[in-house]
């Protein structure tokens, strides 16, 4: 349990939070109107920027506090988390780059700790997060949508009625990420996860075009190269693995359509130089292949087999020779 135990302290401590980081926000509200004055000069300059420097520093405290009040909380934070929205959301919509990546992490972060209770607050959240896919500044980007893969994941039947429309959200935002190199790729990275937690965790949502979202998702992957976030990556391919063994129906209803792209995908990972796949996980592409050679026809097996290149087809033979 959490050292503050009742509802009631955990709101005092959340208020207390939020009440900072609105003191925070003033005051840089306030750097930056002076900063339009005539007299503002060279000096004034430097001295708001080490202002702005103890804010941000400040404020990324503030957020560390209340990811640790949410996880030993999780109850009575979900329950008092309202608090702290305003607060979050001015920080996510901030004129400062820094402040709406922070307020973005913070509400990522508490929905992963709150686990079960986040689906009294997640509603929020997504509406806080969504808009910043159209942020100017990638990290922000890429914030908002680990953020939204985060309550994906946790939460539950609350995100449930906003499933449809984060999807396609989701769709458009890779859709306009651009190139997958540098700073971009983890912003495009992130979002695909993102899609792949909404794929999984919210299987049953209604308003899901989920054919394309599968598509999108595995047509995607491997993730990480030639560069990206690894450890997006390494989730994402677990993750496929994961919807394979839950026998998704979308997977299950047309398996001729998955499996070129799946074998694609593992003859990828499988390379004995790729660093972007955990052993458990390599162990399981090799079992699932292994499966799927004994039970497909081979009038499906063996054209998805030859649509790879010589390399690809050597690795999915080491792979089913290996078990």
């Amino acid at each position: 349990p959490g050292c503050l135990v009742t509802a009631e302290r955990v709101g005092a401590a959340l208020a207390a939070l939020a009440r900072t980081a609105e003191e925070c926000l003033t005051r840089g509200e306030e750097r930056a109107r002076a900063a339009k004055e005539e007299d503002f000069d060279e000096f004034f300059a430097r001295a708001h920027e080490e202002a702005a420097e103890r804010d941000s520093a400040l404020v990324d405290m503030i957020c560390t506090t209340l990811e640790t009040v949410a996880r030993l909380n999780p109850e009575p934070a979900a329950e008092k988390f309202t608090i702290c929205v305003p607060a979050l959301v001015k920080l996510a919509r901030s004129e400062v780059k820094e402040l709406r990546k922070l307020g973005l992490c913070a509400m990522g972060e508490a929905v992963e700790f709150m686990e079960s209770a986040a689906v009294k607050v997640v509603s929020l959240m997504v509406a806080t997060m969504l808009p910043c896919f159209d942020d100017p500044d990638l990290e922000v980007r890429q914030a908002a949508a680990y953020g939204i893969g985060g309550c994906a994941q946790h939460g539950g039947a609350g995100f449930a009625p906003l499933a449809g429309e984060v999807c396609g959200k989701l769709m458009d935002a890779i859709d306009k990420a651009g190139p997958r190199v540098g700073e971009t790729a983890k912003v495009s990275d992130n979002l695909a996860g993102a899609l792949g937690r909404l794929l999984l965790y919210q299987r049953k949502a209604p308003g899901q075009d989920r054919v394309k979202a599968m598509q999108m998702y595995i047509d995607y992957l491997p993730m990480g190269v030639p560069e990206g976030d690894r450890d997006e990556a390494l989730a994402a391919h677990r993750r496929l693995c994961d919807l394979l063994e839950s026998e998704d129906p979308v997977l299950l209803e047309d398996p001729s359509r998955w499996m070129y792209p799946v074998m694609r995908v593992f003859a990828a990972l499988l390379d004995a130089d790729s660093d972007l796949v955990e052993k458990d996980v390599a162990d399981k592409m090799c079992k699932q292949l292994r499966l799927v050679h004994e039970q497909a026809p081979s009038s499906m097996w063996d054209p998805a087999l030859e649509a790879l290149g010589p390399s690809e087809r050597n690795r999915i033979a080491a792979a089913l020779s290996s078990l």
